[in-house]
C-alpha cells in the first residue's frame, strides 16, 4: 500500500503511536510500514506499540533521559 491508500484513521493512530513512545512523527517509511500492516491485518495497534517499545530509537532515548548513578569513592 501507499502513503495515499491508507486511511486517515490508520496515518493517525501510527502517528498518535510514534509521539506518544518515541516523541515524533513518523517518517513515511514507517508510517506506511506500519500503516501498511495494520490495515491488512498482519499487525494490531498493540503489536505496533510494543515494536516501538523493542525499537533501538526507543531504547537509545531511555538511556539518555535516565540519570546516571555516579558512585563516589575517596
Amino acid at each position: 500500500m501507499t502513503l495515499d491508500e491508507l486511511s486517515e484513521s490508520t496515518k493517525k493512530q501510527v502517528n498518535d503511536l510514534y509521539f506518544e513512545i518515541l516523541g515524533r512523527e513518523a517518517d513515511p517509511g514507517g508510517l506506511q510500514h506500519f500503516g501498511s500492516l495494520i490495515e491488512i491485518g498482519k499487525m494490531t495497534t498493540e503489536e505496533l506499540r510494543n515494536a516501538l517499545l523493542d525499537s533501538v530509537e526507543y531504547i537509545s532515548l531511555v538511556l539518555q533521559s535516565s540519570p546516571v548513578d555516579v558512585a563516589c569513592t575517596s
